[in-house]
């Protein structure tokens, strides 16, 4: 909601009408793309939990019918595409190993390629680099939102996607560590963002609509 009041506050809106929410969990508790997706935009949404990913997929499904059966499907809603990626995105492509966290209301499943961990709680995921997903997926350069809540691997995956050249509107993102926040909003300043405001745990930056103009003429 803060960042539609900053979207309706602005005259002009020159991004596309897309989420990329990366670590959506359930799609419902604390999510940074539903209300989008109700409001008819596209989403591309990735979820390494199977029972996660099908929670989201049944919300946006039960949604599309209401719609649909009252006769309110607009043409925003006619022309929305909403894609789910079983997947984590980090710096390569292949597998790696998720801890399952035993905590649902929490939320804390992470990835631990790193960490001597071996039981019941870890599971083998497919894996993403960010210039595998966004070609794979046809990600514009541009577009609306960018969401990351990876529980640790944020500040890796969101240097990826700025390193190549994408540039989101606005950026959502969490960080678990001060050096990591630090050095990332030194990176989104450079390259033409400002911050914006931190609501609960996530920080949210700002693309300068005057640099993409430029680009675009």
């Amino acid at each position: 909601m803060a960042i539609l009041r900053q979207m309706q506050s602005q005259k002009s809106k020159p991004w596309a009408r897309l989420v990329v929410d990366i670590g959506a969990n359930d799609g419902l508790m604390s999510s940074n793309s539903f209300n989008f997706i109700q409001m008819g935009w596209s989403a591309i949404i990735v979820e390494p939990q199977n029972s996660q990913l099908n929670f989201y997929h049944c919300l946006f499904l039960k949604k599309k019918w209401r719609f649909e059966d009252q006769r309110r499907l607009t043409n925003q809603h006619q022309d929305q595409r909403v894609q789910y990626v079983q997947a984590v995105i980090s710096d390569h492509d292949g597998q790696e190993r998720l801890y399952l966290s035993p905590d649902i209301v929490a939320m804390e499943s992470r990835v631990v390629s790193n960490e001597l961990l071996n039981d019941h709680s870890i599971i083998t995921v497919t894996s993403l680099s960010v210039k595998t997903f966004a070609l794979k997926y046809k990600v514009p350069k541009y577009f609306g939102i960018l969401s990351i809540d990876t529980e640790g691997m944020d500040a890796k995956i969101l240097h990826q996607w700025i390193q190549l050249g994408y540039r989101p509107m606005y950026i959502v993102v969490e960080y678990l560590h001060q050096k990591e926040q630090d050095m990332t909003t030194s990176l989104l300043m450079e390259e033409g963002y400002s911050y914006l405001m931190k609501k609960g745990y996530n920080f949210i930056f700002q693309y300068n609509i005057d640099l993409m103009q430029g680009d675009e003429t």
